[in-house]
């Protein structure tokens, strides 16, 4: 037996997923794309497609990790620049005095070395907490893949970073 909800109900589920959704997506494209205030917009963007779309993404297994992977898609050319800064800026030697960066943009460069698919892999099964199935049906890859990606990608943040444990450096820059 199908329940019918109202109208204004189901705009008040809507409301509160994203009300509830919008910190972690713009954390999680922040991390993803190094810039919070493109993550913001990315994050609205995907939010209003989650609301226009509402009826079949509300049934997914993870409306927050489609969002996510739509905040991505809508990204995408703009990574793809962001990167080649990101290479342009590492052969340039750091001038004497300059500070450190802080914690963020430590963790989003590190971040943005990554590949795409690695960097997705990382945010989906760390920042959202997804299970290796959950984040492939969102990737469209396999657990075991998503398994495979994530040591390798975990690999590389401990070597870039010089940490024993990337994910808990990036909890407390959150």
């Amino acid at each position: 037996m199908r329940v019918l909800v109202s109208p204004q109900e189901c705009d008040l589920e809507i409301e509160e997923f994203c009300r509830q959704a919008h910190g972690r997506l713009v954390g999680a494209l922040a991390h993803h794309f190094g810039d919070v205030g493109l993550a913001e917009e990315l994050a609205n963007e995907a939010l209003v497609r989650v609301w226009e779309r509402w009826s079949r993404v509300s049934r997914l297994e993870s409306p927050e990790g489609w969002a996510y992977r739509v905040g991505v898609n809508l990204g995408r050319s703009r990574l793809r620049r962001r990167r080649a800064e990101v290479r342009a800026r590492e052969r340039l030697p750091r001038p004497a005095g300059t500070p450190p960066p802080d914690d963020f943009a430590i963790v989003a460069e590190a971040l943005g070395l990554l590949g795409d698919r690695d960097r997705q892999v990382i945010l989906l099964r760390h920042y959202f907490g997804l299970s290796s199935s959950e984040a492939g049906a969102i990737l469209g890859v396999s657990a075991n893949n998503v398994r495979v990606i994530a040591h390798r990608a975990l690999s590389r943040l401990k070597a870039d970073l010089a940490i024993d444990d990337p994910l808990e450096e990036a909890k407390h820059v959150t």
